[in-house]
């Protein structure tokens, strides 16, 4: 499994990442070399490759979806400099770097980027115009286009971290290659969409809405961050979170299948009190369920479908020296013989793993085991991760 050190405000990786810049600009050169950058401007950045071809279409986003306004072809012919040639309605200019159309009534865009019909990077952008007086009135917007640019997904995801919490179910976490994700999670990560130029969130304190985190790692060895939390508004504008939309976000957060720390934990007390049935995991090779690390000692149940070895390891603990360790303690179906006890890694592990405590076993035979976390007073730490493979 991969893992992640976990921090910020539901003990998550927070890694900032650079988003499509968006925004208005006035003429902003001098009218008699340029005149006015009347309309929308379409600025493509980053590395194209000289022995491709490249479509670039341009669609206006309304309710009813998108229509195209522009298609171009970017190519590299072999006097060796750029070349675009571009059709539209549209009155328009346009060199390899740069496209303008005349037109002041787009109020979302999309770009989409192809080579040999398959797309290569799509980007969806809201549009703002000022008017500017600068070289007589134009109004005028501009956008960027940081090329590659890709699906959140698409052909190149090659696993997915996702850390997720709120103040009523505390927090989670699932971490999946290509292979571990089934037909339904891989088709929602494909129809993940990015929210274009977010709006800063009135509030980012701990509330009862969900806060997740997002890694998606490819298969070039890049990685792409992004946060989704139901008001689709970001807490750290500069430099700025790239946000997934979270109606499009949450049907795959759903069917993670991991429990969050203040469930599990509320699961087993109602289990220690006689009120409910022991909580009982799955072998499961993805999730790192979350559980408050409560002084005292926690029970839930392990379900062992045959004789065969597991690996047991609770995560994100025993971080501070003075507060003592907490300790695993493997117990059989009955939970009165003690079968193993937890011990710490003997080898440096990779501190993004953040292992502490691990039992390597071979169970006799099926049935639902019983492990116990044992708790020192002095400990305090709101979320441990619990693994069981």
């Amino acid at each position: 499994m991969i893992r992640m050190s976990r921090w910020r405000r539901w003990s998550v990786v927070a890694m900032l990442a650079a988003s499509p810049v968006l925004g208005a600009v006035g003429c902003g050169y001098p009218c008699s070399a340029v005149g006015c950058l009347e309309g929308l401007n379409v600025l493509l950045s980053g590395g194209f490759d000289p022995d491709r071809t490249y479509t670039i279409e341009l669609s206006r986003l309304t309710a009813a979806g998108a229509s195209p306004v522009m298609t171009c072809a970017r190519t590299w012919p072999s006097t060796g400099s750029a070349q675009m040639s571009c059709t539209s309605a549209l009155r328009f200019q346009a060199d390899p770097w740069w496209i303008e159309i005349f037109d002041s009534s787009i109020s979302a865009l999309r770009v989409s980027i192809s080579v040999d019909g398959a797309i290569v990077g799509q980007q969806d952008f809201s549009v703002r115009f000022t008017s500017n007086e600068d070289c007589g009135t134009c109004t005028t917007a501009s956008v960027e286009v940081p090329f590659p640019v890709r699906p959140i997904w698409g052909t190149q995801g090659d696993s997915v971290f996702v850390n997720c919490g709120s103040d009523d179910l505390g927090a989670t976490s699932f971490t999946a290659t290509r292979d571990q994700l089934s037909s339904e999670q891989l088709q929602l990560l494909s129809a993940m969409q990015e929210v274009p130029n977010p709006a800063p969130a009135a509030s980012c304190r701990r509330t009862a809405d969900m806060d997740c985190f997002m890694r998606v790692s490819y298969n070039d060895n890049t990685t792409a961050d992004h946060w989704a939390r139901p008001s689709d508004e970001t807490c750290d504008p500069s430099p700025p979170e790239k946000l997934v939309s979270f109606a499009t976000f949450d049907p795959f957060r759903q069917t993670l299948g991991c429990w969050y720390s203040k469930q599990l934990t509320a699961a087993a007390n109602e289990a220690a009190a006689g009120s409910g049935p022991l909580p009982a995991l799955d072998p499961n090779a993805v999730c790192e369920h979350g559980i408050v690390p409560a002084p005292g000692t926690t029970r839930v149940g392990l379900k062992v479908l045959d004789g065969a070895s597991h690996h047991i390891a609770l995560h994100n603990c025993n971080l501070v020296a003075d507060q003592g360790q907490i300790e695993l303690q493997l117990f059989d179906p009955t939970g009165s013989a003690l079968l193993a006890r937890s011990a710490a890694p003997t080898t440096p592990v990779d501190p993004d793993d953040g292992t502490c405590q691990a039992i390597d076993f071979t169970f006799p035979a099926a049935g639902t085991y019983v492990l116990e976390m044992v708790v020192p007073p002095s400990y305090e730490s709101p979320t441990a991760f619990l693994s069981y493979e």
